[in-house]
């Protein structure tokens, strides 16, 4: 997340378009992300959030694609990555 070295960047609202057919496990990309690297990117941006911006921004996540749905898959499915995001906002 290259904005996020940034200090001059400080926004009130980011809005998310949440992809996570990047998931590895989905058919439908060529990402090699899991689960848990949504969480991470989540994280990333919410730190960035905290330490720059005194009034606290609000991050709105929309749900732009993802289609595993399996729960067996390795990396994680579409519920998988979703939760690890929910955790990095928590």
């Amino acid at each position: 997340l290259p904005f996020c070295a940034s200090s001059e960047w400080k926004p009130d609202l980011v809005i998310v378009c949440a992809g996570f057919d990047a998931l590895d496990s989905d058919e439908l990309a060529s990402c090699s992300l899991v689960a848990k690297d949504y969480g991470k990117m989540t994280k990333l941006l919410r730190d960035h959030l905290d330490t720059t911006c005194s009034t606290g921004s609000k991050i709105v996540f929309g749900l732009e694609g993802g289609y595993q749905l399996r729960g067996d898959m390795p990396g994680g499915n579409l519920a998988d990555a979703v939760l690890e995001t929910l955790k990095a906002v928590a």
